[in-house]
């Protein structure tokens, strides 16, 4: 710890302590313990000596070395304490290493993912069915809408009363309430083929209705 420190009182009770030990280790550690705190180099209340005979002396001059140093950072004035506070270092934090190939996805339910690999749909899609695990889009909507007429809510609960019970997943869900899979098939077998009327011309009017909102 650098300051402007460069001398201080070395007390007659100081040396007498010194002498008092019985080897030079000893008396070497005392003095280095000495210099260390008047020198600012390690705060007087961390100091841990080594040996016991140290221990003991230090804990006798220990009163007076705190006068010391109090009088000497009042003159100064400086934060004692401070000057042993280690500067704040923010915790680390590793670089963003984006997901390997092959790596855990979400769900569809959670990230819907647009046709071209690695790009997000910019059209959010919505939850329709009983148990709200079918994803549409609006415009998707609309169309199944034309096709399945007044039966929209019943192909939308019947996919997912499936999709509930089987665990089964899809990656579109659009496509599976398409005219040639079974849930159209299933539906229109049980309304007496009414779903097909005029569809062709029912679906062009409503994409052009919903171009014409957009």
């Amino acid at each position: 710890m650098e300051t402007e420190k460069s001398r201080y009182n070395y007390y007659l009770s100081y040396w007498e302590s010194m002498k008092a030990l019985p080897t030079d280790r000893e008396k070497v550690e005392f003095t280095e313990i000495i210099n260390k705190v008047q020198f600012f180099e390690e705060h007087i209340d961390r100091i841990k000596p080594r040996s016991k005979n140290v221990q003991l002396l230090f804990a006798s001059i220990k009163h007076s070395l705190k006068s010391s140093i109090k009088g000497y950072c009042d003159k100064k004035v400086i934060d004692y304490d401070g000057l042993f506070t280690p500067p704040y270092e923010p915790p680390y934090q590793p670089p963003y290493q984006p997901p390997y190939e092959g790596a855990y996805q979400p769900p569809c339910h959670e990230r819907v993912k647009s046709k071209e690999k690695g790009t997000m749909s910019k059209e959010k899609k919505k939850t329709y069915g009983e148990f709200n695990n079918i994803l549409l889009t609006i415009e998707e909507h609309t169309k199944l809408e034309v096709i399945y007429k007044t039966r929209i809510n019943t192909a939308m609960d019947k996919l997912s009363s499936y999709i509930e019970s089987s665990g089964k997943v899809y990656k579109s869900h659009y496509a599976v309430l398409g005219k040639t899979q079974w849930v159209y098939k299933d539906v229109m077998a049980n309304s007496g083929g009414e779903l097909d009327k005029d569809t062709n011309d029912l679906l062009q009017m409503a994409l052009e209705a919903n171009n014409g909102t957009n």
